[in-house]
């Protein structure tokens, strides 16, 4: 089994672009030399099967958010620190000692999103089931951008929105 291994992140300089220009997504680059500097690397310009023009682009390494290999019911690629909804509001996350990404349900508890078949809580009945592919589940933002969709919830961790 193959999954994309890619990540994306605001643009070093994301305060000066317009909105949609704030968000890089590809490969990360790290400088060992220049700790705390980063990099997305991306291809823009392929044609007959020859990459012609890649970027490289300098990051805000707080904001780097790795791709979970899942989809939303939308078909919209599902990233670590975003916000999904199924009728409860939930944070994905990675869980470092159980190597697997959680989704932290606001106000609640984490559920194991487990070996690619994540487990949600059906909020019509209280119930946890398994969702392949968060087939019910919606991405509505990410925790950099709208960190007021979570109500001022306590998470545990923080943010860093600006």
């Amino acid at each position: 089994m193959s999954r994309e291994i890619l990540f994306k992140a605001k643009r070093k300089n994301w305060r000066e672009l317009p909105k949609e220009e704030w968000w890089v997504e590809g490969n990360l680059i790290t400088n060992e030399r220049e700790e705390g500097t980063a990099y997305i690397g991306y291809i823009f310009d392929v044609h007959n099967g020859v990459i012609e023009d890649f970027d490289i682009v300098e990051i805000d390494p707080e904001t780097l958010c790795q791709y979970t290999g899942l989809n939303d019911k939308n078909g919209k690629r599902i990233w670590e620190n975003d916000i999904l909804h199924n009728g409860n509001k939930m944070i994905v996350k990675w869980n470092e000692p159980c190597g697997r990404w959680d989704l932290y349900i606001v106000n609640v508890s984490h559920i194991p999103m487990g070996a690619w078949r994540p487990l949600v809580i059906d909020w019509r009945t209280s119930d946890w089931k398994e969702y392949s592919d968060c087939h019910e589940c919606e991405v509505i933002d990410n925790i950099f951008d709208n960190p007021e969709l979570l109500g001022g919830a306590d998470l545990g961790y923080s943010i860093k929105t600006s």
